[in-house]
């Protein structure tokens, strides 16, 4: 035992041992692995050195290069007005006092309070920039970057509201507000280039800042909410029956259009049989009068109830012609 002791205290084992740590602690450090949901930032010597995605990677042993894991995929919110206690199906709530009512209580542009609650989502879409170029104090970066997007989002929200009336504030301009406050932000947190993207800006509440003028400003709400479905109630009548008499107007003028046709072609007929009659007549005017009258005098005698009778019968016919007729005797003619 104290030979093998003795063996150890020779320079050359010493040396291997430290050989064989040093070795499995830098071999340790010479790989990582990226998540699926997230991006690494690699420093070499402190110094931003690349970024690299999902997978395994090698990188030089610490000291010499040091990674930072960022989380590009998750969806984070600040919320303003207002705080989450418990998340869920059913979400629990602190109450707003002290520094969220102050967040929440905005004066519009008439002058008013309104009591506006909204949160703010974001994610990281360049890991080297939200971690260099938004600074802090001895915090996260993550707690940096939130307090940058939350000082930013009070501002803007304060100026949008400031612009207008208490009434869009509160009813149809909440969403607006939303709108146009997830462009103003982006622009601003782009300006400091903090690699964060901008998912949302959700005006969740806007009401009065007391709860006596609430009911009133709830009244009006469906009051407006009334109007607004008895507008597209009518409007929605109106479409239907406006292509209806469209349809009917266009039916009558094709029935009218069809109408004058027949009757321009029929008495273009007329005119055009007549013209032709008249070169007929032109060229044999007795015969053609003759022919005319003929034909008059059988359309005439065709419904005609007459009996004629030969003159050279003498008397001896109308004893037969009463006999024939009942005893009542028809007009005689020739």
């Amino acid at each position: 035992m104290r030979g093998q002791q003795l063996d150890l205290a020779k320079p050359a084992a010493v040396v291997g041992i430290i050989v064989v740590v040093l070795a499995i602690f830098f071999g340790q450090s010479l790989f990582y692995t990226v998540g699926p949901k997230e991006e690494v930032v690699v420093q070499r010597f402190g110094a931003y050195s690349r970024t690299t995605g999902s997978g395994l990677h090698f990188k030089m042993p610490y000291p010499f290069e040091t990674v930072t894991a960022v989380p590009t995929k998750a969806v984070r919110t600040v919320e303003f007005g207002f705080g989450t206690v418990m998340a869920g199906k059913r979400t629990q709530y602190r109450d707003t006092t002290g520094g969220d009512v102050v967040m929440a209580r905005q004066v519009t542009g008439d002058l008013n309070l309104a009591h506006i609650e909204w949160t703010v989502q974001w994610k990281v879409h360049s890991a080297k920039d939200y971690l260099f170029s938004v600074g802090g104090d001895e915090r996260t970066q993550e707690d940096n970057v939130r307090e940058t997007i939350s000082d930013v989002s009070e501002k803007v929200v304060r100026r949008i509201i400031g612009d207008i009336s208490v009434d869009d504030a509160v009813t149809t301009g909440r969403e607006q507000v939303g709108i146009d406050a997830k462009i103003e932000i982006q622009q601003l947190m782009d300006g400091f280039n903090s690699g964060v993207t901008i998912v949302k800006v959700d005006v969740q509440k806007a009401q009065p800042p007391t709860e006596k003028v609430v009911d009133a400003w709830e009244s009006v709400n469906r009051a407006r909410q009334e109007k607004d479905r008895l507008v597209n109630v009518a409007l929605a009548k109106r479409n239907d029956k406006i292509p209806a008499a469209r349809g009917q107007k266009e039916r009558a003028i094709k029935e009218a259009k069809g109408y004058a046709t027949r009757i321009t072609e029929a008495a273009a007929g007329r005119a055009e049989a007549f013209l032709a009659q008249a070169a007929e007549h032109d060229k044999a005017p007795e015969m053609t009068e003759r022919r005319l009258y003929i034909e008059a005098m059988e359309g005439i005698m065709r419904d005609a109830d007459v009996t004629v009778i030969d003159a050279g019968l003498g008397r001896g016919a109308v004893p037969f012609m009463n006999l024939l007729n009942d005893g009542q005797p028809k007009p005689v003619g020739k």
